[in-house]
């Protein structure tokens, strides 16, 4: 066969072949056309660690840094777990109003699941049949108007004793994040345990809460969950669980001995136990939300899976909700009282949405009142001449963001 008659038979295969891979490559194409989706904006990510080492020390900070590069809605990427960031009044009210239903669950976590149960507690419970159940407990049995307005002799005396002691102290410098921890933790501990248990409660109710702030590897990189037992993580959160559970059975024994005194029914014990640890798990928290079907969010696809972290910190710094955001000015609030609410989501200090807190009404009634006793009775001043300008100001990141350095100032009575 020569080469003439050899191509004669070879090109029309090839031009078969050429017009097949153009057809299938059309269909492919509109295929996927159809198929692709819209993510939002992403920051360039990393192999294994994602965009992990993006966050830093401030991850409040961080998040927003790189929201005014990518925009309010941005998808990162924290090891294997897509993340879906929000730092718009905006985009939150689509995540926690629009699309709440989508948006209400909570991720699998592995240290919460060691400090609260298995995640029983209302705050990391998976949204469900049990959840819903939980919160209507809380919500009708335990922290209604009613019962709110009922521990108001609670609020009253220990608010009166701290200042009492405010007044002892008059001209000392004086720790004034101490006195409002100790107050709030008085207040629950007297509601929901029956009495005071000094510093022992607010030692480990600390640790408790700064363990949320620890960064579980295994939670979003799971075949390298056990750098989080080599670092001695899961045996801290162990050993905190452990010393909760001991506080707790010596609160239990306690109020049991109390009652049998009584010649309470012994059969009841077992109620008690289940209901003290029920309402000692309601300590609120903040947490991030796993979506549980594909949604479209600002236009946008997002996923099934994904987690959600709404950047509370950066809408209250919004310079397109706020004017100079960044200065204190406490009259701004003059006409926005009741927007901690979460009307309009510039403002969510509680959430928003059907995972908000619960204990809204009870924290704020203990606030206002704290508050306005401090400001009408007393005068305070910064110790040592220190102006309001050279006040130390750097945060400390946490479940709730505070001042690194505690707050000293002089207490003067004003009459």
């Amino acid at each position: 066969m020569t080469i003439f008659s050899s191509l004669q038979t070879f090109l029309p295969l090839l031009f078969s072949f050429i017009v097949l891979m153009i057809f299938l490559r059309t269909k492919w194409s509109s295929f996927y056309s159809k198929t692709k989706k819209n993510f939002p904006p992403s920051p360039r990510k990393l192999p294994i660690i994602g965009n992990f080492h993006q966050l830093g020390l401030s991850p409040n900070q961080s998040l927003r840094a790189l929201s005014q590069k990518h925009g309010p809605i941005m998808l990162l990427h924290f090891g294997s777990v897509p993340t879906l960031v929000a730092s718009s009044a905006e985009v939150a009210r689509e995540i926690m109003k629009t699309h709440d239903l989508s948006f209400c669950s909570r991720p699998n976590l592995r240290i919460p699941n060691i400090l609260l149960y298995g995640s029983k507690d209302i705050a990391f419970a998976p949204y469900g049949e049990y959840w819903r159940q939980l919160k209507s407990i809380v919500v009708v049995h335990l922290l209604n108007n009613t019962q709110v307005k009922s521990f108001r002799q609670v609020r009253e005396k220990e608010i009166g004793m701290m200042m009492g002691t405010l007044v002892e102290s008059s001209g000392s410098v004086v720790n004034m994040g101490s006195f409002l921890t100790s107050l709030s933790n008085n207040i629950i501990c007297r509601v929901a345990l029956g009495r005071t248990y000094d510093g022992k409660l607010t030692d480990l109710v600390t640790r408790f809460v700064n363990m949320f702030t620890l960064l579980s590897v295994g939670s979003y990189i799971p075949w390298l969950s056990w750098i989080d037992r080599l670092s001695g993580l899961e045996g801290r959160a162990k050993k905190v669980a452990k010393d909760i559970d001991t506080f707790l059975e010596s609160v239990i024994e306690e109020n049991v001995n109390k009652k049998s005194q009584m010649g309470a029914d012994d059969r009841n014990h077992e109620g008690r136990h289940k209901r003290i640890f029920a309402i000692a798990s309601f300590i609120p928290t903040s947490s991030t939300s796993r979506i549980n079907k594909d949604v479209k969010v600002m236009g946008y696809d997002i996923s099934s899976g994904t987690q959600v972290i709404i950047n509370a910190w950066a809408m209250g710094r919004d310079p397109a909700e706020w004017e100079d955001p960044e200065e204190y000015r406490p009259e701004r609030f003059l006409n926005k009282f009741n927007d901690y609410k979460a009307h309009t989501f510039e403002w969510i200090p509680f959430g928003a949405g059907r995972r908000g807190c619960p204990g809204i009404q009870f924290s704020a009634v203990v606030m206002e009142l704290a508050l306005a006793n401090i400001v009408y009775k007393f005068d305070l001043a910064l110790p040592n001449g220190v102006n309001c300008e050279d006040l130390d100001m750097t945060e400390k990141f946490g479940i709730t963001l505070h001042k690194n350095s505690s707050l000293m100032v002089i207490a003067t009575p004003k009459f």
